[in-house]
C-alpha cells in the first residue's frame, strides 16, 4: 500500500489535505531522524499543528453543510487530538537540552504519522460512505 492510500477518503478536497498534512508530519520524521537541530524541528512542527487545525476546520464545515449526523463527536475527537499534539510541543519547548529535544522529536515523529493515519483510517472512515453517498 504506497503511503498516500493511508490517508485517501476518496473526497477530493479531503484527500488534498490530508496528503499535505502527511507530508509535513514525513518530513518532520525526516528531520528528526536525521537529528536536526531544534530551530529546524519546531517551524516544522508548528506547521504540522496549524494545518492540522485548518484541515479540521475544513472537514468539519464540510460535514456541518451536509447534515453529518455525528459531526459533534467527531468535532470532541478533533478537540482531542490538536490537545494531544500541543501537549507534545508544549513539553517541546520546555525542554532545555538539545540532545533531550532531540530524542524527543524522534518520539514525537513517530507518534505524529501514527495519530494521522490512525485518525484518517479509523475516525474520518466513518463518514466516509456518509459523504461518498451525497457525491
Amino acid at each position: 500500500m504506497d503511503d498516500h492510500d493511508k490517508v485517501t477518503m476518496g473526497v477530493p478536497v479531503i484527500d488534498t489535505e490530508h496528503r499535505e498534512i502527511y507530508e509535513i508530519c514525513a518530513d518532520f520524521v525526516v528531520a528528526a531522524e536525521a537529528r536536526e537541530p531544534s530551530h529546524r524541528l519546531t517551524p516544522i512542527f508548528d506547521r504540522v499543528i496549524d494545518r492540522a487545525r485548518s484541515h479540521f476546520r475544513s472537514e468539519e464545515d464540510i460535514l456541518d453543510r451536509h447534515g453529518y449526523p455525528t459531526l459533534p463527536t467527531h468535532r470532541a475527537e478533533h478537540e482531542r487530538l490538536l490537545a494531544q499534539v500541543e501537549n507534545l510541543r508544549a513539553r517541546w519547548l520546555e525542554i532545555e537540552s538539545e540532545q533531550s529535544r532531540q530524542q524527543l522529536a524522534v518520539d514525537t515523529a513517530a507518534y505524529l504519522l501514527d495519530w494521522l493515519v490512525n485518525h484518517i483510517q479509523v475516525d474520518d472512515r466513518s463518514y466516509q460512505a456518509f459523504l461518498r453517498r451525497l457525491a
